[in-house]
């Protein structure tokens, strides 16, 4: 690959040989756009479960770890949910802005971290 400017890059083959052994030359531009960088930010939520909770609200937060909330999930790209260190599959929550609500049939252990991750990338 020959680079000709910024952004505009050429290729060039010799020789390309198909399945009958024709030969034929090939030539070809391509113009890339310039590159764009991807940033991102991370914010956490987390709380302690009581053991009978199975929803959670910006009140339950542990502010020592950060006081961001529960975010809205359409100002973000990504949400994780981990309890006890272990991410949890999406089809056992649902967030909804300043609110964590557990659909699964049991509820989480007393004492149990609830960590919720809010991952947001955008383009610099």
């Amino acid at each position: 690959m020959k680079k000709c400017n910024k952004n505009s890059h050429s290729i060039r083959a010799k020789q390309v040989t198909d399945w009958t052994k024709r030969s034929i030359q090939i030539s070809t531009k391509l113009s890339l756009p310039p590159l764009k960088i991807a940033k991102t930010n991370i914010s956490y939520y987390y709380a302690r479960a009581d053991g009978q909770q199975r929803i959670f609200t910006n009140k339950d937060q542990l502010t020592g770890y950060g006081n961001s909330g529960i975010l809205n999930p359409d100002s973000v790209s990504y949400t994780n949910l981990f309890v006890n260190g272990m991410l949890q599959p999406p089809a056992i929550y649902k967030v909804d802005e300043g609110k964590l609500e557990l659909l699964s049939t049991d509820v989480p252990s007393e004492n149990t971290l609830i960590l919720l991750q809010f991952i947001t990338i955008y383009l610099v």
